[in-house]
């Protein structure tokens, strides 16, 4: 995959990453691209960044909850379904933290991730509390969802 340089070039990467494939290879290339954020387009290029930002976590979000859902209580899939999540979770934090956003826009979609996660965490912690043997609660905590590094 070619590393992006021009608005063009990161349009497209911005659509692989929304569609979900190569992962690897595209946080790779964006890791390692480059953007002139000049004033008519910097704009413009903040907007397809987080929105490709939001549609991985929405997408993450959907994914988790068909997968969970779809659990029937198995421990292993659960785990499965967690994991999965976190693997996203961090996939999009990484995403965020690419080195041509500038620092204020990085720290805005860095949050925008981690309030996200806390969220999801916090929302299935309160899940876990009808759970009595408390397998599921444990289970959350050490998955650490909301933690990235």
């Amino acid at each position: 995959m070619n590393t992006p340089v021009t608005f063009a070039e990161w349009s497209d990467l911005f659509d692989m990453i929304k569609k979900r494939l190569n992962d690897a290879e595209t946080l790779e290339a964006a890791q390692n691209g480059t953007y002139d954020m000049q004033p008519i387009t910097a704009e413009l290029w903040m907007e397809e960044f987080t929105s490709a930002i939001n549609e991985r976590l929405n997408l993450a979000n959907q994914r988790f909850k068909r997968d969970f859902s779809a659990s029937a209580g198995s421990k292993g899939r659960i785990i499965q379904a967690i994991s999965s999540l976190k693997k996203e979770l961090v996939f999009v934090y990484k995403l965020s933290k690419i080195p041509c956003v500038p620092n204020a826009a990085k720290e805005k979609c860095a949050k925008i991730v981690t309030d996200s996660a806390k969220k999801l965490e916090s929302s299935l912690m309160d899940s876990a509390k009808s759970d009595r043997s408390g397998k599921l609660g444990i289970l959350i905590r050490n998955a650490e969802i909301s933690k990235f590094n």
